[in-house]
C-alpha cells in the first residue's frame, strides 16, 4: 500500500515536472529574444551559404565570415537568454544548428590568424655530404608540441536515477592559439564569464535556493486525512526550478540538452528529486573558484567546495560556444573544441 502510494506521488510528480520544465515560449521577454535571435541567425545563415560553397570573392572571404560570425554570436546569446526564461526544445534546437555553423565559421578564422602569426621557415642549409644513415628512431609518446587525438567517446546513455550529465575533468587537445596579444585580450574577457558559469552551477546548488518548504502541506509531506500530498510527493520539500535549471541543465550546451534522451531524463530525474531529495546529491554549502586555466575555446576551473558530504577539491572543464561558457561534457561536445 505504501509502496504504491508513493509510485503514485512520484507519477504526478513526474507529469508536473513534464509541465513546468519545458513548454513553448508563446510571449513575453523570451519571446522578444527568440524572435531577435532568429532575425540575426537567418542574416548569418544567407551568408553562410555562399561561405561554405565558396561563392564570396577572395577578398570578401574573411571580412564576410567575420562578419557572419558576429552576428550568429549575438543571434545565439539571444537565443541562450531566452532558454534562461523557459526551455523550448525547438529554440534549444534552432540554437544547436546555428552553433554547429558559427564553430566552423570560428575555427577557419582561427586557422586564418594563425598562418599570420606562424613564424617564417628557415631557409634551407646547403645539404651535407653523404654519409651512412643513422638508424631511424621511435618516436616518443607524448612528445612536446604534439597533440594525441582523443579515443572515440561513446553514445550518451541517460538515466532517471541521477542527471543528464555532470561537469568532469577533461584534458583537450591544445592548438596554438596566435598573437599573443589578441589572446591576452581574449582570456580577459572571458575569465569573468567562466567564473560566472561555475559560481551560477554551484550557488543554485545549495540546499537554501535548491529546496524549499511545502506551503500547501505545511512541510509535513501530507493533506488532510494523511494522504501523501502529491504536490510534493509527500517530501514536504518543493524544488526551486530556476535554480535546478541552473545547476542541473541550462550550464551543458545546448548539444547535449538536444541529444535524444536528455530532456527526457531531466525531466525523469526532476521527479524522482522531488520524491527524495536525496537524489539530488551532496548540497553545497561554500565554496571558492581557485583557479582558471584557459586554453582558447576550452578552459578548467579548479573548485574547492564543502558540501554535505564534506570538503572536495576538483577540476571542471568548460567550452566556449560564440562568447558563452558551458560545462564539457565528451559525449557530445566534442565537435566544439578544435583538433
Amino acid at each position: 500500500m505504501i509502496r504504491a502510494a508513493l509510485s503514485l506521488a512520484l507519477l504526478a510528480a513526474l507529469a508536473a515536472a513534464a509541465e513546468e520544465l519545458d513548454g513553448t515560449i508563446t510571449g513575453g521577454k523570451a519571446k522578444q529574444l527568440v524572435e531577435e535571435g532568429a532575425k540575426l541567425v537567418a542574416e548569418a545563415d544567407e551568408i553562410y551559404k555562399r561561405w561554405f560553397l565558396d561563392e564570396l570573392p577572395p577578398e570578401t572571404r574573411e571580412p564576410e565570415a567575420k562578419r557572419m560570425a558576429g552576428l550568429y554570436e549575438k543571434g545565439m546569446e539571444a537565443l541562450a537568454a531566452a532558454l534562461e526564461i523557459k526551455y523550448d526544445p525547438a529554440v534549444n534546437h534552432a540554437l544547436t544548428s546555428a552553433a554547429r555553423r558559427q564553430q566552423k565559421v570560428q575555427f577557419w578564422l582561427f586557422a586564418q590568424e594563425r598562418k599570420r602569426v606562424a613564424p617564417e621557415p628557415p631557409k634551407a642549409a646547403p645539404p651535407d655530404p653523404p654519409g651512412p644513415s643513422p638508424p631511424e628512431e621511435e618516436p616518443e609518446p607524448g612528445k612536446p608540441g604534439e597533440v594525441e587525438e582523443p579515443p572515440p567517446i561513446a553514445r550518451m546513455e541517460f538515466t532517471a536515477d541521477q542527471p543528464p550529465a555532470k561537469p568532469v575533468d577533461v584534458e583537450l587537445p591544445r592548438v596554438d592559439r596566435g598573437d599573443p596579444t589578441m589572446v591576452a585580450a581574449r582570456e580577459k574577457r572571458a575569465a569573468a564569464a567562466i567564473r560566472q558559469v561555475v559560481k551560477d552551477h554551484l550557488d543554485a546548488r545549495r540546499a537554501d535556493n535548491l529546496l524549499y518548504k511545502h506551503v500547501p502541506c505545511g512541510g509535513t509531506g501530507k493533506v488532510a486525512g494523511g494522504a501523501p500530498c502529491a504536490e510534493c510527493a509527500g517530501s514536504g520539500k518543493g524544488i526551486n526550478l530556476f535554480h535546478f535549471r541552473r545547476a542541473f541543465w541550462n550550464c551543458y550546451t545546448p548539444l547535449l540538452r538536444d541529444s535524444p534522451g536528455a530532456l527526457e531524463s531531466i525531466r525523469a530525474f526532476r521527479a524522482r528529486a522531488q520524491a527524495d531529495s536525496a537524489a539530488l546529491g551532496p548540497l553545497v554549502k561554500s565554496f571558492d573558484i581557485a583557479a582558471i586555466e584557459q586554453y582558447g575555446f576550452w578552459a578548467r576551473a579548479q573548485v574547492k567546495e564543502t558540501t554535505t558530504a564534506g570538503k572536495s577539491e576538483r577540476w571542471m572543464t568548460l567550452v566556449c560556444l560564440a562568447s558563452k561558457w558551458y560545462f564539457f561534457t565528451p559525449g557530445t561536445d566534442g565537435e566544439l573544441v578544435p583538433k
